[in-house]
């Protein structure tokens, strides 16, 4: 299921037959978790984030995002209160849990992704500097991956308590 299918489908489909939440022994989740599940959703897809290998009801009217890989397994879980958990399972045993309520991801996942920018950036060094130019294939891509370098590195220097400051200042 792709997130479009989940934002447009999946979701909308929770708040509508109440009688099979009622039939499997669920609350059914209210208007305000569905929209709050939606703007995670987009938030979720715009990050770049695969859509999850599950989305499903808990049994008190909350929403669960759900991904596996190996022993390993994340869910974001808009709760019936409004809150909004972020969770990651080692076989099975719950290793991490933040309250994301504000969408902010956990600091882990930021970290991971600026490790990774890290490693693309160097790549795209070493490119240049050997004199070929073939990592991206545009200028608008370059561009991009710069955008989201410096959005990674300002959020993450800002939950750290640094200030950035551009060359000049």
């Amino acid at each position: 299921m792709t997130w479009q299918e989940i934002i447009d489908e999946r979701l909308p489909e929770f708040g509508q037959d109440s009688d099979r939440f009622d039939d499997d022994g669920l609350e059914q989740p209210s208007e305000e978790i569905i929209r709050l599940a939606i703007a995670l959703a987009e938030k979720l897809k715009i990050k770049g984030y695969e859509p999850p290998a599950r989305v499903t009801v808990d049994p008190n009217g909350g929403i669960v995002f759900e991904w596996r890989q190996g022993d390993v397994s994340t869910a974001y879980h808009v709760r019936d209160d409004g809150k909004i958990e972020y969770q990651r399972y080692l076989r099975a045993k719950l290793v991490e849990r933040w309250d994301v309520t504000e969408l902010q991801e956990p600091l882990s996942e930021l970290l991971s992704r600026v490790r990774a920018s890290i490693l693309k950036l160097n790549e795209y060094v070493e490119y240049l500097e050997s004199g070929y130019d073939t990592i991206f294939t545009d200028l608008q891509e370059r561009a991009t991956f710069l955008n989201v370098i410096s959005c990674d590195f300002e959020e993450l220097a800002n939950r750290l308590g640094f200030k950035l400051t551009t060359m000049g200042q």
